[in-house]
């Protein structure tokens, strides 16, 4: 299923009766976000209310009876949350309770844990109508913290013909927050959604503050994406994973490159030439997901993509060179979260790519898949990929089919293999390739050694502690440098 273009989002809104809302600006010292009309952009909470409470009243009866229920089960949203966490999980026994203990261990700037008043969880357990239901839901409502967490536990079963489980499971979580924050006596703040995985392993105990931060000091953003990775205290066991991942956080690094996106180059990749929206280690606010009409459902996938490039359609804005989407109002935080990579692991046992878009991201979706990767714990999948993920001779070929994906990627978004060869090049550099080591011929990469990659590795386990360390830390307390470290 191909990526939605600008103006299908432009025309699918325009049928939405959205009112669009534009905003000019790079969001820079010099180019700030700005109202075209000149007026201040100020978060309004009464706004911010009747914007939702628009947004609710045009959802089918079905839905809403369905949120109504569920808020009838869940205690009252605290007057003073700001922050509602979303939380879906499908068959997430291995996971939820410790996801639980990361989301309760948040602390404030001052060091002290999170105000408990300013966030609540609410967790989501959704199975297929098919599928047998695992110890989820009873394992997060049996959860507790000496902290506490203000927490709420839903459970559903799909109807047999939901053809977007995942999509709909993160629409009833956003719709019912925002159903949930609108039946509070006062509305004084703002509130803003953050969008989670229950897989996340670790993320920055000031994740929450920060965007709260962040949010509240900067009133023209309208989303939040966070640092993601895939744990490489793990994944330096299996170095080809590891090149890997880097290989793709490099390239939608480059991708979201400000030189890249629309205000700045006539020729911009709509989906990638910003930065991207994602189902972990991101937010956004109640209000904008009112007024771009939520999750859509016939978005099988990609939904978490889909918000923020709905964001950047209804803040798009006239100029002499016509209607460009505004992608400046997603900003990044040095915030990072460490996720799962058992799906990764599963790609190099059984050859299952994860985001595959056939047969309806059957390989995402299927029953099959779901059981293998959710009953076995990681150490036993990490054992049974041993022999593919080290760094052989042997192995070279799943590594060059790998990375290929990664250059076919650039390949659309520059619409010119020569143009991609000569990014993907520099970023087979930073991964450690030396001088035709790796390189792109005829539209192909091909690795003739993994002598110099070897070494950078090497240096890289050597420098990696088998924990994680926060990245806000280390921006914070690292030395100034007058342009950033490339590494593996």
């Amino acid at each position: 299923m191909p990526h939605w273009t600008f103006d299908q989002h432009l025309d699918a809104m325009q049928d939405q009766n959205v009112r669009f809302s534009p905003r000019v600006g790079q969001g820079t010292r010099y180019l700030p976000i700005i109202d075209p009309s000149g007026n201040p952009i100020l978060r309004d909470p009464a706004i911010e209310r009747s914007e939702i409470e628009s947004y609710l009243s045009s959802q089918p009866a079905e839905h809403l009876c369905l949120l109504e229920e569920f808020a009838g089960d869940l205690p009252a949203m605290n007057a003073r949350c700001r922050l509602a966490v979303l939380l879906p999980c499908r068959n997430e026994a291995q996971h939820i309770q410790d996801r639980l203990n990361l989301l309760a261990e948040q602390f404030g700037t001052d060091g002290r844990f999170l105000d408990r008043d300013l966030y609540e969880v609410i967790v989501l357990v959704n199975n297929a109508a098919v599928e047998n239901a695992d110890s989820t839901a009873e394992l997060a409502r049996n959860w507790s913290h000496p902290a506490g967490m203000n927490l709420s536990v839903i459970q559903m079963k799909h109807a047999a013909d939901e053809r977007a489980p995942l999509t709909y499971a993160r629409k009833i979580l956003a719709d019912l927050a925002l159903l949930r924050a609108t039946k509070r006596n006062t509305y004084r703040h703002p509130l803003y959604l953050v969008s989670e995985d229950a897989d996340v392993v670790w993320n920055d105990p000031r994740q929450l503050s920060e965007m709260l931060k962040a949010f509240d000091t900067q009133p023209t953003i309208d989303g939040i994406r966070g640092y993601q990775d895939r744990c490489p205290w793990l994944l330096i066991d299996h170095p080809i994973l590891l090149l890997m991942r880097r290989s793709w956080n490099f390239c939608e690094s480059y991708a979201s490159s400000r030189a890249l996106r629309p205000d700045r180059n006539p020729r911009y990749q709509f989906n990638w030439n910003r930065c991207v929206t994602s189902g972990w280690n991101s937010a956004f606010t109640a209000e904008v997901y009112a007024c771009i009409g939520g999750y859509n459902r016939f978005r099988q996938f990609e939904e978490d993509l889909d918000i923020g490039e709905k964001i950047s359609t209804f803040r798009a804005y006239e100029s002499p060179q016509g209607l460009i989407p505004q992608v400046n109002t997603i900003i990044g935080l040095p915030i990072r979260a460490e996720a799962s990579p058992r799906r990764w692991y599963y790609r190099a046992a059984k050859g299952v790519e994860p985001y595959d878009d056939q047969n309806g991201y059957e390989n995402f979706f299927a029953q099959e898949h779901e059981d293998f990767l959710k009953s076995k714990p990681l150490s036993e999948l990490s054992l049974s990929i041993a022999p593919f993920s080290s760094l052989e001779p042997a192995n070279i070929p799943l590594l060059e089919d790998m990375l290929q994906k990664d250059f076919e990627f650039l390949s659309r978004l520059h619409g010119s293999s020569h143009l991609a060869a000569i990014a993907y090049q520099r970023i087979l550099s930073w991964l450690g390739f030396e001088s035709g080591q790796a390189y792109i011929s005829d539209g192909q990469v091909l690795v003739h050694s993994l002598e110099g990659v070897g070494r950078t590795i090497g240096k890289f386990i050597a420098r990696t502690p088998r924990k994680p360390v926060s990245h806000l830390d280390q921006v914070l307390h690292a030395p100034r440098r007058s342009c950033p470290v490339r590494s593996i």
